[in-house]
């Protein structure tokens, strides 16, 4: 019996694990874009924030648990929301740009959610 508890405990922080990734990445989608102009100068205080909680879901994540499923967990739903919503919908709308904060909020989530994932499989080894 208490391997079958190990199992389904380990199934819903695997659960909880994926929608929490989900949530830091649909917050980041939605923030990504904000900027702030000083005079003709825009400064993406967006995209920065919008990486820095993607940096701090990671690592909470990474450094609460003792196995980088679950950060491989976190990052599987990182992905799968960050591509759902720059896939542009039939009405035309569209969350994550193709502009150069909309890549570079793509390749630098993605880059701390690689990192995360590699450095929960090294505490554990």
């Amino acid at each position: 019996m208490s391997s079958l508890i190990r199992l389904v405990r380990t199934g819903f922080v695997l659960a909880v694990a994926v929608a929490f990734g989900g949530l830091i990445a649909a917050i980041g989608c939605f923030w990504q874009s904000g900027q702030i102009f000083v005079g003709s100068t825009s400064i993406p205080i967006g995209l920065l924030a919008a990486l820095a909680i993607t940096w701090t879901g990671c690592t909470v994540v990474g450094s609460l648990t003792t196995t980088a499923a679950a950060s491989f967990a976190v990052g599987a739903g990182w992905v799968l929301t960050v591509l759902t919503l720059s896939a542009q919908r039939p009405a035309g709308d569209l969350v994550v740009p193709g502009a150069w904060y909309g890549y570079a909020f793509l390749v630098g989530g993605l880059l701390i959610v690689v990192i995360s994932i590699f450095r929960s499989g090294i505490k554990t080894l």
